[in-house]
């Protein structure tokens, strides 16, 4: 299987079989539970998303429940979520690194789907990182770690880095996809997307 050039050195190292660190950093974990989907699948999605963004709340509503059955869960594909929040929007960065700070105590993916689902309660809010926080420790995260992941903004190279990856793949704005290492054009469609995986898993 493709390494790909998305994850930090715990993604890879799970991919290729190293030997991982003795003491893994908050960013280890963030990056190994942003990843869904068997180990056995053939194909990856990367999903660069932006909790803030109409077009990802719209992914995750509309498109995801079908990538979900037809392919993530049957083990043909694997995911995995990309940040790449809106640099003029205090709200979409904030969002961005409780989502990262959740994923630190492996609570990633519950906390994706709550922010997402409830953008319309926090998006207008001038410090949307209390009602977020609270949020992620109603799904399972721990508000304690959580809290002071971003007090010490523990995680925000590993931000940083998201960023990078996305823009080196020619992605600039949110939502984008990748399918196989590809980005996908009119990605924002489920049938562009399901084209997309379609090829991809004829060529494996």
């Amino acid at each position: 299987m493709k390494c790909h050039f998305l994850m930090t050195g715990g993604l890879l190292a799970g991919l290729i079989g190293s030997t991982l660190p003795a003491q893994l950093s908050p960013a280890h974990f963030a990056d190994l539970a942003r990843i869904r989907g068997a180990d056995r699948a053939r194909v990856w999605l990367v999903i660069v998303g932006d909790f803030a963004s109409d077009g990802s709340r719209s992914f995750q509503r509309d498109a995801w429940p079908v990538i979900d059955s037809l392919y993530v869960r049957p083990g043909k594909v694997r995911v995995a979520w990309i940040n790449l929040p809106n640099p003029a929007s205090k709200s979409s960065q904030i969002a961005a690194e409780v989502a990262a700070c959740a994923g630190s105590g492996s609570k990633f993916w519950p906390v994706h789907d709550a922010i997402l689902l409830e953008q319309p309660r926090w998006i207008g809010l001038a410090d949307p990182t209390r009602f977020l926080v609270e949020l992620a420790d109603l799904r399972g995260g721990n508000s304690e770690i959580i809290s002071e992941c971003l007090q010490k903004h523990e995680l925000k190279a590993f931000l940083q880095s998201d960023i990078a990856r996305a823009q080196r793949a020619g992605i600039h704005t949110a939502p984008g996809y990748l399918v196989d290492n590809r980005v996908v054009a009119g990605g924002q469609t489920l049938l562009m997307l399901r084209q997309a995986i379609g090829q991809a898993l004829a060529r494996h």
